[in-house]
């Protein structure tokens, strides 16, 4: 079995989070996570994960509340791939949509 579980860091106040499992090489148990450091705490921002039994997508608003895209679709070491990809490509992005939407109360 292999078992990964490492912090990227992304900027100084931008980081992902990775883990994954996995047994005769397939992923069997997977997060990736994209965390932002805004006024003085971490938030988490886009998470892709199997936690519910199936890959899916989620979307963090600073309220609390998270949109779930699910991905039933797609094997978890693709969904695992992508969304490592995914948050390197578009971190900055997110933040933005994230630091409006905090500003604006939503």
């Amino acid at each position: 079995m292999g078992e990964t579980n490492h912090i990227r860091e992304l900027s100084p106040n931008d980081r992902f989070r990775c883990e994954h499992i996995a047994v005769k090489g397939k992923v069997i148990h997977f997060v990736v996570q994209y965390e932002a450091f805004i006024n003085g705490r971490w938030h988490n921002v886009i998470r892709y994960d199997n936690a519910h039994g199936f890959p899916h997508f989620d979307r963090m608003y600073p309220d609390g509340s998270m949109e779930k895209t699910w991905l039933k679709d797609f094997k978890n070491d693709v969904v695992y791939t992508f969304g490592i990809n995914d948050i390197k490509s578009n971190w900055n992005s997110y933040r933005k949509i994230y630091e409006k939407e905090l500003e604006n109360g939503i």
